[in-house]
């Protein structure tokens, strides 16, 4: 998927912040819990 979404949701909003985790499926809380809360932390 990458950043084809952060890209689209960029002419939605103002304020839009991105990336890619690395080494997991769909299930991006459960494979990488650590990673997506340091994430939404930075919010």
């Amino acid at each position: 998927m990458g950043m084809g979404p952060f890209e689209q949701f960029q002419h939605l909003a103002e304020t839009v912040t991105g990336g890619v985790i690395e080494n997991c499926g769909p299930w991006v809380t459960e494979e990488q819990p650590v990673q997506v809360l340091e994430e939404f932390l930075r919010l």
